[in-house]
């Protein structure tokens, strides 16, 4: 009995104890389970991780070459490409964010790559503003100034190094995940020796775990179709690339880094080279004449170490021709890790006959303005100097002085204001001109100057600056001045001139009538007084002749006296005294004399009455001696402060040019020029003539 209770407490410790065990090795087992579970855990977040980082540095490769296709092309349906790469982009480094939320590390490498790629983002939009503002070739230039390729280099090295961090990551896994497994295995061993119950409740575990296994499985399946997705995506954009690659304009030559041979070409490059054999497997060199191939070690030496480099060169045509272009060669690494070298070449030729066109019309335009026979300069939109003539430096006593670059306001500090202003509108496209303006220059001296400034336009058609053409005209301004005031002189010498002569006309009229008539009126009584006492018919008669002698003279000597200054002119005033002219003269004529005079508002200055009735003297004079007319007609009228005057007739007129017109036209002309008026002569042979004289009334202040 002791015995077999001695066996049931064995029986009962055994059991316990396989209990015990059973239940240690089922802990066991499920832990090793949980571990191996979690480990696989870690390994599908791995490979989650490094799925995104790989989608990463593909859509940012895949925006790179978008917005370079855009930028070397213009073409749009790459810049939608690049919009969706980097959207794409932005998702994926959220997901990374948030799978590696529990990795300092990597956290950290993850906020500066979105940094690093935040800023290669705006250096792309900023290659887009340049494009749609400045042009292709301006985006061009950015786009291969090397600005934004370190930035791209940064940001996939950083890629590889949490790739390479996650790759550390997932062979630590994965060895935990096999020794997990070992484990498991181990216990599964021991379990399978453990009872039913310990069997059945291991296969029920392990089953469980099967199921996890097969969900994960799926959701590995599922993984793998959207990757399968992405690379189908990644594979037409290839294909987009290369339709770009092979219809772009532009030549496009790849080379391998290591042999430096021709390993693709586009159609446009084959065309460019006049290729008569296959481009591939050629040397790079052999695109060049002997003379441009000794720069070629060096420039691969810096294209080795820029990984971009941009310049020019010439390049040998298979039919022995060169040509100039325009070579952009960037280094690319393919997935493979491989080093590529892509040349995008431009045919310039066109580009250098403009370039050289352009300046050789510069020379021109340089040796026009330095050798103008006038004074000329050019200047940038800050004033500064940009072109001189020799006689702008004579004329301003500038010397042998450089101008260029030197400020228009420090040369001639003493610019008025005004004329800063006018430089600011011509800059603003005003067009501006003086024909005699003063500079008053430091030493106190004036300086007259004949100016015009006008802006001009650079390429692109808008403002460069403006350019002065000066005419120093001191001189001949002085000239002016002295002509002027000679003439001021003249004229009032004149004025005085014609006074005194009428002055003299109204003495020696009344010397003629007062003093000469009335000695022959003495001499005519004292022969009448003779007659009257002889008685022979001979002394008679003799005193006749005398008498009758005597009698024409005081005609002619009041004739003489009427014309030199006619007395009624004083006494009854213009309007009188024409009306007495006009019939006086149809008197002793056949020509038909019209007066047309309107009644004066007020009575002219003694000086218009007289130059008014001198002008109408002369006119009818003229018609008495030269017209040949059959009538003739005088006309005045008094309108807004002016007196007008005119005679026409219906003669044989003249050419007012011709020699024929003599000093009596000067002297009206003169007579009314004097006063501050106009005279007008209209003939022509056959048409008659017709004089106006216009004068201003200048009432009588006389009392």
């Amino acid at each position: 009995m002791k015995r077999i209770r001695i066996l049931n407490r064995l029986a009962a410790l055994g059991i316990a104890l396989a209990l015990l065990i059973t239940l240690a090795i089922g802990w066991a087992v499920r832990y090793a389970f949980g571990e191996a579970t979690r480990t696989a855990d870690w390994v599908v977040h791995t490979l989650e991780v490094q799925r995104s980082l790989e989608g990463i540095e593909t859509d940012l490769r895949a925006a790179q070459s978008m917005a370079r296709g855009h930028a070397l092309f213009g073409d749009g349906e790459a810049l939608r490409l690049y919009r969706d790469s980097m959207q794409r982009l932005r998702q994926r480094i959220a997901e990374v964010r948030g799978l590696t939320s529990d990795n300092p590390a990597q956290k950290r490498a993850l906020g500066e790559l979105a940094d690093t790629l935040a800023a290669y983002s705006r250096h792309l939009e900023s290659l887009f503003q340049i494009s749609q503002e400045r042009g292709p070739d301006a985006a061009r230039r950015y786009f291969f100034g090397g600005a934004g390729h370190p930035l791209l280099i940064e940001a996939i090295a950083r890629i590889d190094a949490m790739i390479a961090d996650e790759d550390r990551l997932l062979a630590e896994r994965r060895a935990a995940l096999d020794r997990s497994n070992a484990f498991t295995e181990r216990m599964i061993i021991l379990a399978r020796a453990l009872v039913l119950a310990i069997l059945v409740a291991t296969v029920i575990a392990l089953r469980r775990e099967i199921q996890r296994r097969m969900a994960a499985e799926k959701e590995t399946r599922v993984l793998n179709a959207s990757l399968e997705k992405q690379v189908a995506a990644r594979t037409a954009e290839l294909k987009q690339w290369e339709t770009i690659f092979r219809k772009s304009g532009w030549g496009v030559v790849v080379v391998d880094q290591q042999t430096f041979r021709i390993t693709a070409t586009n159609p446009a490059m084959v065309a460019m080279l006049r290729a008569t054999r296959p481009l591939a497997g050629r040397p790079l060199a052999e695109l060049f004449p002997p003379e441009a191939r000794a720069l070629l070690l060096e420039r691969a030496r810096l294209i080795g170490e820029q990984g971009y480099l941009n310049y020019e060169s010439v390049w040998l045509r298979d039919d022995g021709t060169t040509f100039p272009v325009d070579i952009q060669v960037t280094v690319y690494r393919d997935e493979d890790g491989r080093l590529w070298r892509v040349g995008n070449v431009q045919d310039i030729t066109e580009r250098k006959r403009t370039e050289a066109a352009l300046r050789e019309r510069e020379e021109q335009l340089r040796l026009f303005v330095e050798y103008a026979p006038a004074p000329i300069a050019m200047f940038d939109r800050d004033m500064r100097y940009l072109a001189w003539s020799r006689r702008w430096m004579a004329d301003y006593a500038l010397g042998e002085r450089d101008l260029g670059g030197i400020s228009h306001y420090e040369v001639f500090s003493e610019i008025p204001q005004r004329w800063r202003d006018i430089h600011r509108r011509c800059l603003a496209g005003a067009s501006e001109f003086s024909d005699a303006d003063p500079f008053v220059r430091q030493d106190g001296s004036t300086q007259w100057l004949k100016w015009a400034i006008f802006p001009w336009y650079g390429a692109d058609g808008a403002i460069g600056g403006i350019a002065i053409f000066s005419e120093d005209i001191t001189e001949r301004k002085e000239s002016q001045d002295a002509v002027r005031d000679f003439a001021q002189q003249l004229g009032e010498l004149s004025r005085r001139l014609l006074q005194v002569q009428e002055e003299e006309r109204r003495a020696i009229a009344r010397e003629l009538h007062d003093e000469v008539g009335q000695a022959l009126t003495a001499i005519k009584l004292i022969l009448s007084a003779l007659r009257h006492r002889q008685s022979g018919e001979a002394e008679i008669a003799l005193l006749d002749d005398g008498i009758g002698m005597v009698d024409v003279a005081i005609a002619q000597i009041r004739d003489r006296s009427l014309e030199l200054r006619p007395p009624m002119l004083d006494d009854i005033g213009l309007a009188g005294t024409l009306e007495w002219l006009t019939g006086r003269l149809a008197a002793k004529v056949s020509l038909r004399i019209t007066a047309d005079i309107a009644p004066l508002a007020e009575r002219p200055a003694p000086e218009v009455e007289s130059a008014a009735f001198r002008i109408a003297q002369e006119a009818l004079t003229n018609v008495l001696r030269h017209a040949e007319a059959r009538q003739a007609e005088l006309r005045l009228r008094q309108e807004d402060g002016w007196l007008c005057l005119s005679v026409k007739d219906d003669g044989a007129g003249f050419d007012p040019r011709s020699k024929e017109a003599g000093f009596g036209l000067s002297g009206m002309r003169e007579r009314a020029l004097l006063l501050g008026g106009e005279f007008m002569l209209d003939s022509s042979p056959g048409k008659g003539t017709m004089i106006r004289a216009r004068l201003p009334v200048l009432p009588n202040r006389s009392p």
